[in-house]
């Protein structure tokens, strides 16, 4: 059965100016272009119009009017938000789906859109979703999966959505050219930024746990505290633990326990164990970092966080988790090392696609003399299958 799909944004899905809606329909945005150089009043502020032309020319994939606006609008900003909540970079990636190509999206980027910028919250009727138009042969309703915009970056939100399609079994190959744009755009900001990640070898003891071991030294207290996860106990030295953190401390001050519900007992277990020996095991780090670097964020160990952040590896199984975990935080370096391995990723999956199809006409060309052949067809699953 084919399958249809779009991007729809439940709620209003309108650009709003400064005056009032701007109409859906066959109008063309040059209409809305031309009506700023048209202004009665050659000193009126139409900056307003401006911004509302711009959202309008992403929404309907007008290349060349993107570009027109941002070069002769002087009062257009590229990183504003509109009523739904989403910057023009947003949109673009929003709108990909429809118009499939990486021109309006590069074009932003090239005059100042911050790939770093978040979508605002917005009103539960504003989401976006992917909507399938079929209908199943027993009549059961369009199948419709909902993408939360809220806090999240351009490169997060085009994973989700690629990610969505590739859960239901949609086409979604051609997310990866939009993705090599946005994750080349967030490596190079950032690294203009000056952003660094830190070399911290997960053997390395802490310094923090060296300073607290050397307070119960010379405090000669040993009182002890219960963290509880999943119902379990872990009983942990009290200046060990609010030595720590400030947010443990202020938890701890007047109390011999505290529940912990938001984690599982084996990350709460390797927290503790970190606030002890100053390390993480190897394998641990791998399997779990992404929640254990959760763990350190959400409850102030910013010494076990810098350690996650230099020793977390990400690939393309972990990507969405990982980035996400780094947005929420507002970690730029696992932002920045996620970025890169999206990049090199799709990088060497090009590669690879090349090759195998360089050997695919060579094979061809060695076997057509000889026998007829069928039509090369390459199918990108089959030749990278590890990326799928």
């Amino acid at each position: 059965m084919n399958v249809l799909y779009d991007f729809a944004m439940s709620g209003s899905d309108q650009s709003k100016t400064g005056t009032g809606w701007v109409r859906d329909g066959s109008d063309r945005i040059e209409a809305a272009v031309e009506s700023v150089g048209l202004a009665d009043d050659p000193g009126a502020d139409t900056s307003s119009l401006d911004q509302a032309s711009l959202f309008r020319a992403v929404q309907d994939g007008n290349a060349q009017s993107v570009k027109a606006l941002i070069k002769q609008r002087k009062g257009i900003n590229v990183n504003a938000y509109n009523d739904q909540g989403v910057t023009p970079l947003i949109l673009a990636v929003y709108k990909y789906e429809n118009h499939r190509s990486t021109e309006i999206v590069s074009s932003l980027l090239k005059y100042g859109a911050d790939a770093s910028v978040k979508a605002a919250p917005t009103p539960a009727h504003h989401k976006m979703s992917i909507i399938r138009h079929d209908k199943a042969i027993d009549g059961t309703p369009a199948e419709t999966k909902r993408i939360v915009f809220d806090h999240k970056t351009p490169l997060l939100i085009a994973l989700e959505l690629k990610s969505a399609l590739y859960l239901k079994g949609w086409e979604y190959r051609h997310w990866d050219a939009i993705l090599q744009v946005l994750s080349e755009a967030t490596v190079n900001q950032l690294v203009e930024k000056g952003v660094q990640v830190q070399t911290i070898p997960v053997t390395t003891v802490s310094e923090v746990v060296q300073k607290n071991w050397g307070a119960v030294y010379n405090s000669g207290k040993h009182e002890t505290v219960e963290l509880t996860a999943e119902g379990k106990d872990i009983v942990a030295l009290k200046l060990l633990v609010t030595g720590a953190s400030k947010v443990l401390k202020l938890n701890l001050d007047h109390s011999d326990r505290m529940e912990i519900k938001d984690a599982s007992y084996n990350i709460v277990k390797a927290l503790v164990q970190y606030l002890y020996v100053g390390k993480v095991d190897l394998q641990f780090m791998l399997q779990r970092g992404i929640d254990l670097y959760i763990t350190a964020h959400k409850y102030g160990v910013d010494s076990l966080k810098r350690l996650c952040e230099a020793n977390i590896v990400p690939n393309q199984d972990n990507w969405i988790k990982l980035l996400t975990a780094a947005v929420e935080s507002d970690s730029q370096a696992l932002t920045l090392k996620t970025a890169q391995s999206i990049k090199e990723s799709l990088k060497i999956w090009g590669v690879c696609i090349w090759k195998s199809l360089f050997r695919s006409i060579t094979d061809f060309r060695h076997t057509s003399k000889a026998e007829p052949c069928a039509p090369i067809k390459v199918s990108s699953l089959m030749l990278c299958p590890s990326y799928a």
